[in-house]
């Protein structure tokens, strides 16, 4: 006989709200399961097919589990907050809390007459204040809190202040922020260019309120701090990678251009090693963990100093092949780099500059991805390598970017393929 789609489906659908056959209780005899589904954004356009798509995968999983006797918890929620809401706002002139509202109900529909077996007693919907207060908690402890080497964990910072009060921070392990000091020392004449960031309990308790903070900042897990950031001034905001393609907004093809602005980080980075060591203890497929050591992105290496020629300015680089410093051939600077205007030799600004300004305008994907276009602009300015003082040009590219290391590379083209293309597009030798 034909399946009676229509009346089965609707009476089973009513079976399960009526009797919440899917919530989940807490049940200590049964092994837990966890399955998430990736929020959807409720847009006016409702469910595109991508969603139902991963929805019926994890659907049928957690059944099946239910099957063989594990509690499961299977949520689902609405990533409700964002520029999308926010422009259709202006476009519409309709508060986004109205049309989020209206959007989540024909959601909700939607996935209802497919029959997931979702817990809705466990519902998120990220702009419910119920639910952002938690981020704004988590948010509020991060600043509160800095990250402790020694004990692998996060201590509160008022505990971090006494510590200065008492002896300084030379005996401090602290995740912080890289050379904080050096701008430090760069605003304010009292202290000298030379300063390593290290101060006693007298000179603490001397420092102004403001100075203070000022430090603590570079110590916090919630920091502000200066970054280079896509910024769409017809937006209005700043806008992540994958929202930006060949100079221009996805959302309404408006110009982007890359600016360095003050914002807020997390030092996820203090965690890395925690992270890492996490992996060995889940039970993930093993290209799972490989791509989320990736990911994590932890490295360990060396910076060196190399002396710009005839300037007192030294090109601080991060390399984890310090022992490869004698096959560097050329140093390379991100074209956000702060040394560029101040060493690039004057018959070469305006050239530098042009370039400067195309770069920015690319987002780092872009760059990363663009293999066969090799592009870069010579500064006209040499480094000291620091162990045979041999002069080294310094060239600006655009596949170095500003978030990796310092921003600057020593480029060993015998060792790094990157490098290689460079160096086989661009001569060298003539220049020294």
């Amino acid at each position: 006989m034909d399946y009676n789609f229509p009346e089965i489906e609707k009476k089973w659908q009513k079976y399960w709200v009526d009797h919440k056959t899917f919530k989940t209780e807490i049940d200590l005899s049964r092994p837990k399961f966890y399955v998430l589904d990736m929020f959807p954004y409720p847009s006016g356009a409702g469910l595109h097919v991508g969603h139902p798509l991963g929805y019926i995968a994890s659907d049928i999983y957690s059944r099946y589990k239910r099957l063989k006797g594990f509690n499961v918890l299977h949520p689902m929620g609405y990533d409700a907050f964002g520029l999308p809401a926010e422009q259709y706002a202006i476009q519409t002139g309709t508060h986004p809390a109205v049309t989020t509202e209206i959007n989540v109900v024909r959601y909700r529909e939607q996935m209802d007459k497919i029959g997931f077996s979702y817990d809705w007693d466990r519902e998120v919907k990220t702009c419910d204040p119920e639910y952002y207060k938690w981020t704004q908690w988590t948010f509020i402890q991060l600043f509160h809190h800095w990250f402790n080497i020694k004990s692998q964990k996060a201590e509160p910072i008022a505990g971090l202040i006494k510590i200065f009060e008492s002896n300084g921070n030379s005996g401090v392990h602290a995740a912080i922020t890289v050379n904080w000091f050096k701008e430090f020392a760069r605003k304010d004449p009292a202290f000298s260019s030379a300063w390593d960031g290290v101060f006693s309990a007298g000179q603490w308790n001397h420092f102004p309120v403001t100075k203070q903070q000022e430090i603590l900042m570079n110590y916090r897990l919630a920091y502000l701090s200066d970054a280079v950031v896509n910024w769409c001034p017809e937006l209005g905001t700043v806008l992540a990678n994958d929202e930006v393609a060949n100079g221009y907004s996805v959302r309404g093809s408006h110009p982007v251009e890359r600016k360095l602005m003050r914002q807020w980080f997390l030092r996820i980075t203090a965690y890395a090693q925690r992270l890492l060591d996490g992996l060995d203890r889940v039970d993930f497929s093993d290209s799972l963990k490989e791509m989320q050591r990736n990911w994590i992105g932890r490295s360990e290496g060396a910076e060196i100093f190399f002396p710009v020629k005839d300037t007192s300015f030294s090109l601080n680089i991060f390399t984890t092949r310090p022992d490869t410093i004698f096959g560097a051939t050329f140093m390379v600077l991100a074209p956000e780099h702060e040394l560029i205007e101040k060493i690039t030799v004057p018959d070469r600004k305006e050239a530098m500059m042009a370039y400067i300004r195309d770069s920015k305008n690319r987002s780092e994907r872009e760059r990363m991805a663009e293999v066969k276009k090799i592009t870069g602009e010579f500064t006209g300015a040499f480094c000291l390598n620091p162990l045979n003082e041999i002069p080294i040009p310094i060239w600006v590219a655009d596949y170095v970017l500003a978030g990796y290391g310092t921003g600057a590379i020593m480029a060993v083209p015998a060792h790094d393929s990157r490098d290689y293309d460079f160096a086989s597009i661009f001569p060298f030798r003539s220049q020294r």
